[in-house]
């Protein structure tokens, strides 16, 4: 057989992962030292899109030693990426975690609420907030978001709303103009705004500023 070591125990390698990491060279040892060494479950490198028995089963993404389903909708929105077709008795022993939406995808419910995906978390993105997305980006649709079904939307964790950096922001109420920087707001004076060029400001309700 042939397996990869981690930290000094043993996890089988099967032939579709051996190919995946580009048929790396192989050391040959002894049977008594192989059957010596701790073996733990099949190895799966991260990153990985691994695809149950055939072209028709289940599709996963691997991550730190997880299994985390891709829906239809996110494989396309991912753009297809190269799947690894393996044993249902590999994939089945791999533990299974959350559903997989990868950092930076827009998400949207039946009920029409868009919320963005980082670190794992989905976070609400307001009407101002889709708007400056679709201006820095020119998204036609005010921003592109895919739909998936409220069952997978609920199970999602939820995470603090969501502002980009570079946003410059102004609260209804008091009128005070803050830049975001890294999921905070900076206090902007006239005379720092005039100096960074008078960007695009973004009205928004006390309560979120």
């Amino acid at each position: 057989g042939m397996s990869i070591l981690e930290k000094g125990v043993k996890h089988r390698l099967s032939s579709q992962v051996y190919v995946y990491l580009g048929s790396p060279p192989v050391a040959i040892i002894g049977d008594a030292q192989y059957q010596g060494i701790p073996a733990r479950l099949p190895y799966f490198p991260d990153g990985m899109f691994v695809q149950d028995t055939n072209s028709t089963g289940p599709i996963s993404f691997i991550e730190r030693g997880e299994k985390h389903s891709v829906s239809a909708a996110v494989y396309q929105y991912l753009g297809s990426p190269h799947l690894t077709i393996i044993p249902d008795a590999d994939y089945q022993a791999v533990s299974t975690g959350l559903q997989y939406f990868p950092d930076g995808m827009l998400v949207q419910n039946s009920s029409g609420t868009i919320h963005i995906i980082e670190g794992g978390a989905k976070h609400f993105v307001s009407y101002d907030v889709a708007a400056y997305l679709a201006s820095l980006y020119g998204y036609p649709n005010d921003p592109p978001a895919v739909a998936i079904s409220d069952s997978q939307f609920n199970a999602i964790p939820t995470g603090l709303p969501y502002f980009p950096t570079g946003m410059v922001v102004v609260d209804a109420t008091t009128l005070a103009v803050s830049i975001i920087k890294n999921g905070e707001k900076c206090l902007l004076s006239a005379v720092i705004y005039q100096a960074i060029g008078a960007p695009q400001e973004f009205e928004i309700p006390d309560a979120q500023y």
